[in-house]
């Protein structure tokens, strides 16, 4: 086993310097003791540790598109060891996505301090206003970084220069400093030196902005609790978007909550498939581009069903459709519009547009997981087809088969538009850009901030929260309790973004992990029955299930898809990677429990 640290990896981190477009390596490149040299070369530097981001996947999906997975409202197919050791309380130091996060974050960080400490070489040379507005971006991608260590570790390393052979042994520092520093970093007089948000036609929002950059210190400020700041900075955020023609973008909501024959559920490709790339909705997202070798993901393989090529692998539980509110805004137990027989009418229309449930048709295809169901209807080409999810060699790694997911498929990421581009396949590379910010997120941050700190305002939050529900003609939310808005902000919290990776510090930080992340995740029975199964919903959206409460009195048929495991003093943490404990002897200890 290699035992090299992660910070040993920092010293040596190589820099990709490239065009505009990330794939130009000059081979007469200056040495690390002259970069840069030039403006051109500092701006390289800024785009590699941005195409950095890039390379941190989950079998070959974009990070944030897996984390959901790994928690009370997604599931993964046959719960893979890496991704089962971290909801069953048995990762170490040598699990893979653990090791995977740290060792990517710390070389991202690696090329920011490569290049701000090479930036006093362009004084005299480049005007001020553009060497400050680089160091700010770059400032940006550290805090970034850091705050998703921190989130993840707890106390880390904090290395803010570049690092010299042989130096790579650092404490950890405890996270509070951490934070500080970040949130300096993302000052006024600092982000003034940005542009409130760059030229999509160049660079779509590949690179971090004002806005972006006021959304970024909004996240950091209100996951550690400093609530008046991320409410000032989510302000200040959504104010500069108005001024800069950022908004929240409109989703067709036509066949939502309708069956296969009527049509397909399309809106979410409005902001989250090819056409949403150009959205201004969108503040910040990792982008992919063929052309550049190594630059893709195979994100729409893993989300796609079994009928278009797809190998049907991530997907949200039975607790996260229940989730789901009738149209009246009512939770399914308390809505007179719920029918438990007929489940999906009558629902948020996010329900059909974010997830992919029976019934349905996506890609052009009848989508069902019964395994009842043998044939389905292809609508691209008007034939019936194996139904490729419950039936045939790979019936059992379908949407509901025995080493399936939890019986429902995300929508979320999925576009028609793929099938024009070639066919889905476990070998054809997908582009599409992965969600790092966007305007809704920095509302609901708003919302939260305002709940939560001593004064806040109320009226506000309310404003913020019905601006993310009018968007899919949900009712509005009337009241100004400051509970009954905490129990709103986490619905939509949960609802609005999910399958984009808040979920898994959400629980921790609202202290539900240890109630939410312990006992029994549920999937639909195989035959193809509808759920039974009455649940409890309490006043974090918290949804759970007691065997002996059924809508019919008949006995509960939901089937245990796995149990998962939170110990506490443990499991609010990953592990650090071992290799780093074997080689930094100034870490003495790894997290608690492991």
């Amino acid at each position: 086993m290699k035992t090299k640290s992660v910070i040993y990896y920092m010293m040596g981190a190589c820099l990709l310097f490239s065009s505009c477009s990330l794939d130009l390596v000059p081979m007469d490149g200056p040495t690390s003791q002259s970069f840069p040299s030039t403006e051109a070369e500092a701006e390289n530097g800024l785009y590699a540790a941005y195409k950095n981001l890039c390379s941190y996947q989950g079998n070959n999906t974009p990070w944030w598109e897996v984390m959901d997975n790994i928690t009370d409202i997604g599931v993964t197919r046959c719960n893979t060891a890496k991704y089962a050791e971290l909801i069953t309380s048995a990762a170490s130091g040598e699990n893979g996505c653990a090791v995977a996060l740290y060792k990517n974050h710390y070389e991202t960080i690696a090329r920011v301090n490569l290049v701000l400490d090479g930036l006093k070489k362009l004084d005299g040379t480049v005007s001020k206003e553009k060497i400050e507005a680089i160091r700010s971006e770059l400032l940006c991608l550290r805090a970034f970084c850091y705050n998703d260590l921190i989130c993840h570790y707890g106390d880390v390393p904090y290395i803010d220069h570049t690092l010299s052979l042989g130096d790579n042994q650092y404490p950890r520092t405890p996270k509070a400093e951490i934070v500080n520093n970040l949130l300096n970093d993302l000052s006024d007089e600092r982000l003034a030196y940005l542009p409130s948000r760059h030229s999509a036609a160049d660079y779509g929002a590949a690179r971090i902005g004002r806005v972006a950059a006021y959304g970024l210190k909004a996240r950091i400020a209100l996951f550690w609790g400093k609530y008046a700041e991320a409410a000032a900075a989510a302000a200040k955020a959504l104010a500069l978007a108005k001024e800069t023609g950022f908004e929240l973008q409109p989703m067709d909501l036509s066949f939502c909550g309708e069956g296969h024959e009527a049509g397909e559920p399309t809106g979410q490709t409005q902001l989250f498939g090819y056409a949403g790339q150009t959205s201004n909705e969108w503040l910040w997202t990792v982008q992919y581009n063929k052309t550049i070798e190594g630059n893709t993901h195979l994100g729409t393989y893993y989300h796609a069903p079994r009928n278009q090529g797809g190998c049907a692998y991530w997907g949200p539980t039975q607790a996260f459709i229940d989730m789901f509110q009738c149209k009246d805004g009512k939770a399914i137990t308390e809505s007179s519009l719920y029918d438990w027989k007929n489940p999906f009418a009558n629902r948020d229309p996010r329900l059909d547009l974010y997830c992919l449930r029976p019934g349905t048709r996506a890609l052009g295809v009848e989508f069902e997981t019964s395994n009842k169901v043998t044939k389905v209807k292809n609508y691209n080409t008007g034939a019936m087809e194996t139904n490729l999810e419950s039936q045939g060699t790979k019936g059992v790694y379908g949407a509901n088969g025995l080493k399936g997911p939890g019986g429902y498929l995300w929508r979320k990421y999925l576009d028609p538009q793929e099938l024009s581009i070639g066919a889905i396949t476990q070998k054809s590379p997908c582009d599409l850009n992965e969600p790092l910010m966007r305007l809704a997120e920095i509302y609901l941050i708003e919302a939260e901030a305002n709940i939560e700190m001593e004064n806040g305002n109320l009226q506000l939050a309310q404003n913020d929260i019905n601006a993310i529900r009018n968007r899919v003609k949900m009712p509005v939310i009337t009241t100004l309790d400051r509970q009954e808005l905490r129990k709103a902000l986490r619905y939509e919290r949960t609802v609005e973004l999910c399958d984009e990776g808040f979920r898994w510090f959400d629980l921790r930080r609202w202290g539900m992990a240890k109630t939410v992340m312990n006992g029994k995740i549920y999937a639909p029975n195989q035959d193809g029955s509808m759920s039974n199964a009455k649940p409890q919903i309490d006043n974090n959206w918290h949804v759970s299930y007691n065997e002996a409460s059924t809508w019919d009195g008949s006995k509960f048929n939901l089937r245990v898809y796995h149990n998962i495991v939170f110990k506490e003093n443990k499991d609010e943490l990953w592990p650090l990677p071992q290799t780093e404990l074997n080689t930094n002897k100034m870490i003495k200890e790894n997290n608690p429990g492991y």
